[in-house]
């Protein structure tokens, strides 16, 4: 079977999923059913996700953080994020991921994610099932990051693993398969990072936020990100090569630096929910 024609520019984006409890808030749902609607609600747009990632935009990888190991504290939450894991990835989009060839690939701490579940034993074989069952689709590769920590990560494969072996081998013992580096790594809703970097191949890629919940997000942003990722420049032997658009951006960026050193600055703009290049704004 053809592979897909894939994006020239990007072939693995990462997605830092936050802010469904507060998206579940905004909407006035009641306190009792948060967890329920914040879950549901950031399913419905991790399919969204999904199909804007592989179907529009032929993006080959991507990889999503559901959980750090830090959500341990909040059981009731994860109890209910876990009862979600086989009716949708097992069930409702099994189909989707037979149609497009996905293969599907949980990492991080398992044995933990599923400790809260009212199954732990049914959970953990339903997901050992699904990458069972889409371990030879090579079109498409869904990472789901759960009960994640890369330092944990790390001593993990360094425990496992021998120091001697290249880095390719070790991204294929630790993933299953080979994988790009991270291009994009998006996050939403707080402007900080967490432990959520995919270990091996995550520590080179252009951060961006998007600075409202999970589930807000659309291809509008999705394109001027993937777009103003192409436009990066360029570097070649330590020499960067500048346009003479690069050098008035520049100029201009600098001079609002000199205007105030101390504040902090963004160099971009809010247009929508959406953070954007500064480039990308008067187009």
């Amino acid at each position: 079977m053809q592979k897909p024609n894939y994006n020239e520019s990007v072939r693995h984006v990462c997605y830092l999923l936050d802010g469904s409890r507060t998206f579940a808030m905004i909407n006035g749902i009641r306190y009792e059913d948060i967890d329920r609607y914040a879950y549901e609600s950031g399913a419905e747009a991790l399919k969204n996700l999904m199909s804007m990632t592989f179907d529009e935009l032929h993006i080959p990888f991507l990889s999503v953080a559901l959980s750090t190991r830090s959500n341990r504290g909040r059981e009731a939450s994860m109890k209910v994020l876990t009862r979600l894991i086989i009716p949708f990835f097992c069930e409702k989009w099994m189909d989707y991921f037979v149609k497009n060839r996905i293969r599907v690939r949980f990492v991080g701490d398992l044995e933990l994610f599923c400790s809260v579940a009212d199954d732990q034993k049914g959970l953990n074989d339903a997901i050992k099932r699904l990458e069972y069952d889409t371990r030879a689709f090579t079109d498409y590769y869904l990472i789901v990051m759960v009960a994640y920590d890369s330092r944990q990560e790390y001593l993990k494969l360094i425990r496992s693993q021998s120091l001697s072996a290249d880095i390719k081998s070790l991204i294929d013992n630790y993933y299953g398969f080979n994988v790009p580096d991270v291009d994009l790594l998006i996050r939403s809703w707080r402007p900080r990072l967490s432990a959520c970097i995919p270990i091996l191949v995550g520590e080179y890629a252009d951060i961006y936020l998007f600075p409202a919940p999970f589930q807000c997000f659309d291809m509008v942003p999705y394109k001027k990100i993937i777009s103003d990722y192409s436009k990066r420049l360029k570097s070649k032997g330590g020499s960067f090569i500048y346009t003479k658009e690069d050098v008035e951006q520049i100029k201009m960026q600098g001079s609002r630096i000199k205007r105030s050193s101390t504040e902090p600055l963004l160099l971009g703009t809010t247009v929508g929910n959406a953070w954007l290049p500064m480039s990308d704004v008067d187009e």
